[in-house]
């Protein structure tokens, strides 16, 4: 099961945006691969409506080692300063 989520939204411009919300985890191989592509995006098909962002911290303090409460405020902190550059909102 990978701990992750992606979105799919559409930017100001109003072409579709593609964020890949990167979740901690002690499997790095599947972040590589996501950033491994990003990055090709980027440079060769120069496709800049593809993102990705990776939380600061572990928050997993809750049950089944899912963030609590607080964290999900802290996530909630981290992300939206993020949406609303990208998104421009």
């Amino acid at each position: 099961m990978w701990n992750s989520r992606k979105f799919h939204n559409t930017e100001a411009s109003g072409e579709p945006a593609i964020i890949y919300i990167k979740a901690h985890t002690r499997d790095t191989r599947l972040t590589e691969y996501i950033s491994a592509a990003v990055k090709h995006m980027h440079e060769v098909e120069n496709d800049d409506k593809i993102h990705i962002f990776k939380f600061s911290g572990h928050y997993a303090t809750g049950c089944s080692f899912h963030p609590d409460k607080k964290e999900h405020e802290k996530i909630a902190e981290e992300l939206l300063p993020f949406f609303k550059k990208t998104m421009n909102w």
